[in-house]
């Protein structure tokens, strides 16, 4: 049995039952609890209007300007849910193997940058003091996506950081394993800063 084999198995025992954003899982997580969240609502709206067409055989009622306004968070909902059905999750054979290569906690996965131009799908990112760096294994513009976060975190006054996306895995996690040097408390500071806005911007 392979190192990455038994590190899948052990990652799997262990797996978080309510990922964060940014951990693994967390992207199957929000489709199904989204999904749960929309069909809910949807039935509360069809359920008010169906009790006041019922109670006045009319669609003219309270009910309905109820169910209106109750459709609107419904429709939200649905939105995500559609955002999210379209993004894929990392693998757990490429989450197993980059979280053996690098435990880092700045290792961030299954993020979904957007912006109003386009949505840019990465399976991991990795915050150092270094850069940037990402993987994703889906079809991604790098040069604009690599523009759109290197502006996001100019306008937040974040930090100028150098942003470099890999298509594939090999190369990621060759830099990935490089960047394994200890950080200052100021380095980690930035990086924080950094995560929590590349968070910010992910779906």
């Amino acid at each position: 049995m392979s190192k990455i084999t038994k590190h899948k198995k052990t990652i799997s025992s262990k797996s978080n039952p309510r990922p964060k954003k940014g951990q693994f899982g967390y992207l199957n997580y929000q489709k199904k609890t989204t999904a749960a969240k929309a069909l809910f609502m949807l039935a509360v709206v069809i359920a008010i209007f169906l009790a006041g067409y019922l109670t006045t055989k009319t669609r003219a009622n309270y009910f309905s300007i109820l169910a209106v306004l109750g459709a609107l968070p419904a429709g939200k909902q649905i939105v995500a849910l559609i955002m999210y059905l379209r993004a894929k999750p990392i693998k757990a054979d490429d989450y197993a193997a980059l979280h053996q290569i690098n435990s880092s906690p700045f290792m961030l996965y299954e993020c979904v940058i957007t912006s109003r131009e386009a949505i840019f799908p990465l399976d991991c990112i990795l915050v150092h003091k270094n850069g940037i760096f990402a993987y994703s294994s889906q079809p991604v513009d790098v040069v604009k996506a690599e523009k759109t976060i290197s502006k996001m975190l100019e306008t937040y006054a974040v930090a100028k950081a150098t942003v470099k996306i890999f298509t594939t895995r090999k190369p990621f996690a060759d830099r990935a394993a490089q960047q394994t040097d200890a950080l200052t408390e100021e380095e980690r500071d930035l990086c924080e800063r950094i995560k929590t806005s590349i968070l910010a911007a992910s779906l």
